[in-house]
């Protein structure tokens, strides 16, 4: 059975859809559902690439590679919210955004993060390095750190030159090839 960080996600928030009208979740219960997830979180999947996070695990203890950078993106969104709440968080937040950047791959055409930590062949997304974008900005607004701000904006510059005009407008999917403008690239 393979066990991934979003799937603890889905389950805390099932949990709370799944209560009767009558049996109101408190805050604090939420508080502590999100506090378990990510203990959860860091317990199985940031093992043998601290202070990266595997992809996946299973329940014999095997860890995938690390976390693709889609994933990455999540991950600093829920140690920002985490961070939030208990700001003892603020230096696994902060140590998890100096990791980051093994994923930073300075190749042209432009600079991006790439989907895995370099060195390797280039292999962007472009939604990918958008949700990172997303993450940076929370952190960047939550700590006032000028490092998730320029993390954020070189991330925001290589999401852009995936616009153009072909197929009606928009940003493609990925940088090579560029097959699809998909929506996640569009809208996250």
């Amino acid at each position: 059975m393979i066990y991934r960080a979003g799937a603890t996600l889905l389950v805390v928030m099932s949990a709370t859809i799944a209560q009767p009208a009558d049996e109101a979740v408190s805050r604090e219960t939420l508080r502590q559902w999100g506090f378990d997830a990510l203990a959860r979180i860091v317990a199985d999947l940031q093992g043998p690439y601290s202070p990266h996070y595997a992809d996946e695990a299973r329940l014999d203890g095997y860890r995938a590679g690390p976390a693709f950078n889609w994933g990455v993106g999540v991950m600093i969104t829920a140690l920002t919210a985490a961070t939030h709440h208990e700001p003892l968080t603020a230096a696994r937040l902060e140590a998890f955004g100096n990791a980051v950047e093994v994923y930073w791959n300075p190749e042209g055409p432009v600079p991006g993060y790439d989907v895995l930590p370099v060195p390797k062949p280039v292999d962007r997304y472009y939604d990918d390095n958008q949700w990172l974008v997303l993450g940076f900005l929370e952190a960047y607004e939550l700590t006032a750190n000028p490092a998730w701000l320029d993390r954020a904006r070189r991330a925001l510059v290589y999401s852009l030159s995936g616009e153009d005009e072909t197929l009606g407008g928009g940003i493609w999917w990925r940088e090579n090839p560029r097959d699809g403008k998909n929506t996640c690239s569009n809208a996250p």
